[in-house]
């Protein structure tokens, strides 16, 4: 709990989620505000300063650092243009205020549930905003690569499309087998696996927020039939899209 006129500065060298509970306050993270309210969350780029300003009495904030990685332990580095985390993520954010408290108990449930929805959520920042993807290439080890910074965008912006890896080398003037090459070693996963994750976390919100359909949504994330669907989302998440939309209806 925090009282009205407080002021707190840190500095974080990981990412850092806040999720505010209740009460109201001003962020100036890297020279950018941010009003927070109640149910309101920010997620936070390493290298972050942030300046906390509590504009309201009994302000309580839940806060959590963590560490991303791709590629073989290459730390995620960079900032996002906005830290702000998107409404449609309410859920989410209550999945991880409810668990977040087993953590110093070393409960395994709650360290697996919160690590799952911090997962989704910097996914998300990152998938849904080409400019937040940018961002994070150009202040990172992959900084330079502009061409496949549009082969990111072009899958973003056709998620729901039938993409062959073939079809997207010859698009962007790629030989298939050096474009496969390349885009593993700068973005530490081959293109097949990164349209594959895209996809299914685009499927994922197909079913959480528009409450689709499993054959809706597979058709909208652009598979052929919804048994090909399945198959492909159970192998990504370990559950099947019938079992998921069972757990969150």
């Amino acid at each position: 709990m925090h009282a009205k006129g407080e002021s707190l500065t840190f500095s974080f060298q990981d990412f850092d989620l806040w999720y505010n509970l209740a009460g109201s306050s001003m962020l100036d993270i890297n020279g950018k505000q941010y009003p927070v309210g109640p149910t309101e969350a920010i997620l936070m780029t390493p290298g972050t300063t942030l300046t906390f300003h509590i504009l309201e009495d009994n302000t309580e904030v839940q806060f959590c650092h963590f560490i991303a990685e791709y590629g073989e332990g290459d730390s995620i580095q960079g900032d996002f243009p906005a830290y702000r985390i998107p409404s449609r993520q309410q859920n989410l954010l209550g999945m991880f205020s409810g668990h977040i408290h087993l953590l110093p108990q070393n409960d395994l449930y709650g360290r697996i549930v919160v690590k799952a929805v911090l997962k989704i959520l910097l996914c998300d920042m990152m998938l849904g905003s080409f400019e937040n993807q940018t961002a994070l290439i150009s202040g990172s080890a992959l900084g330079g690569l502009q061409p496949l910074a549009e082969v990111v965008k072009y899958m973003n912006d056709h998620v729901g499309d039938p993409i062959s890896i073939k079809d997207l080398a010859a698009k962007f003037y790629f030989n298939e087998t050096y474009f496969s090459r390349y885009f593993k070693k700068h973005l530490g996963t081959s293109p097949k696996l990164y349209l594959t994750r895209l996809k299914m976390e685009y499927a994922r919100r197909l079913m959480l927020e528009e409450g689709l359909s499993v054959k809706e949504t597979a058709l909208r994330a652009g598979f052929a039939d919804s048994f090909s669907f399945s198959k492909q989302f159970k192998r990504f998440f370990h559950i099947s899209p019938a079992a998921f939309k069972n757990m969150y209806s």
